[in-house]
């Protein structure tokens, strides 16, 4: 007789940004597990994996609503106001769970970001669920900073959750900083399918070098001192371009960055585009030869926490990195062997380093591009994320007797 698969309830606020399509990776890849997803809210895209499940429920379909409406229309506007009573009367995402985990056999619940596993941290433990919480980014540092309630919760948390995930060993030290027990602490890296990736043999002539950035349009990215540090090797560095990717996250960032490149002289050199899909994201690394993302904590320690996976996917292509020491990017990338790091906001060094690559002739480049692909597949294949994550789980329902 074949055994149950253990049954672990992953909770997200959305299902899911296209940001955050590395999530949808890693569960996708963790065997021997049943995944079911409960989200405030469920988004149109292309992460509903034929085997997991999706729990509906009505207090997100009222807020989709709320959403198409346009509050110019006074008809609209009344059906906003509508609406807004429907969802205070009626009832609340944590009622909704509650009812779901008492019809439903889990072994553990799963939950995506700190803010969302404090939101629903009270029903979780009143069904004894072994807990377990991924911190990702801006909930490191940012959610206390802005909200210092979440200083208290914050051990709260540490105490209630059985495991508590994170990318590397900086974003681990960060929470230990904090006061979690560093035994509760497991790395899982949000790892890439690395056989699914090409390697792209790239032409690489000495004196010629084209950037690419893909990223959310945010000061945590850094575009504005690649752009100063391009215009400041642009002299040494004729016929060198830079091309950025991205979406509007920080109100106001895309405009601070085309007006620094008008501001600068570099139309022309510099071109900024809208955000592509995923499924052309290797096509379009295939063009460029290194990837610039000089990652820096914002004004509110808003942070990348661990590292951006973008840096994963562009090397297994073969494309090298530029990039800054901020979190855990040097677990990612290993400086003067798959890229070349500096501190974060320091434009002579990000400089120096895009002339270092636009110096480089074929043969040296070759031997960098190799070097990025061999680390991924070594160190952040998705199947070895996945495994580790399946074997977690497995641990903490054993220790409850939760099947």
């Amino acid at each position: 007789m074949t055994k149950p698969k253990l049954r672990v309830l992953q909770l997200f606020e959305e299902y899911l940004p296209i940001t955050e399509n590395w999530a949808y990776r890693l569960l996708a890849h963790t065997p021997g597990v049943d995944l079911s997803v409960f989200a405030k809210r469920y988004l149109k895209n292309d992460f509903y994996h034929p085997d997991f499940h999706f729990v509906d429920q009505p207090v997100g379909h009222l807020w989709q609503a709320n959403q198409l409406l346009d509050r110019s229309r006074w008809y609209d506007w009344l059906l906003k106001l509508g609406l807004r009573g429907l969802q205070s009367v009626g009832p609340q995402y944590t009622d909704v769970l509650d009812r779901h985990l008492r019809q439903a056999n889990y072994g553990v619940v799963h939950a995506h970001f700190a803010n969302l596993a404090w939101d629903f941290h009270r029903v979780v433990a009143r069904h004894q669920l072994p807990y377990v919480l991924s911190f990702y980014g801006w909930d490191y540092e940012k959610l206390p900073y802005v909200q210092p309630a979440f200083q208290q919760y914050f051990q709260q948390l540490f105490r209630q959750c059985a495991a508590i995930i994170c990318e590397g060993p900086h974003g681990a030290q960060t929470l230990i900083d904090r006061g979690c027990p560093a035994e509760k602490i497991a790395i899982v890296h949000l790892g890439i399918d690395c056989a699914g990736i090409p390697f792209f043999q790239r032409q690489k002539r000495e004196n010629s070098l084209r950037l690419l950035q893909i990223a959310a349009f945010s000061s945590t990215k850094g575009f504005l001192t690649a752009i100063r540090a391009f215009a400041l090797a642009l002299p040494d560095c004729p016929g060198m371009e830079y091309v950025i990717i991205g979406v509007e996250r920080e109100p106001g960032h895309r405009q601070a960055i085309l007006d620094l490149i008008r501001d600068l002289g570099l139309e022309g050199r510099v071109r900024v585009r809208p955000k592509i899909d995923y499924r052309v994201l290797h096509r379009e690394l295939q063009h460029h030869h290194v990837f610039i993302h000089p990652s820096q904590y914002a004004a509110d320690r808003d942070c990348e926490g661990g590292a951006p996976i973008i840096l994963l996917d562009a090397q297994a292509t073969g494309m090298p990195i530029i990039a800054t020491t901020h979190c855990d990017i040097p677990n990612e990338v290993a400086h003067g062997e798959t890229g070349l790091l500096s501190p974060e906001g320091e434009v002579e060094a990000l400089a120096a380093h895009i002339r270092q690559f636009y110096a480089m002739g074929q043969v040296a480049y070759d031997q960098w591009s190799h070097r990025a692909r061999q680390k991924m597949e070594r160190e952040f294949d998705i199947y070895q994320s996945g495994q580790q994550l399946a074997q977690l789980y497995q641990r903490l329902s054993r220790s409850t007797g939760r099947f």
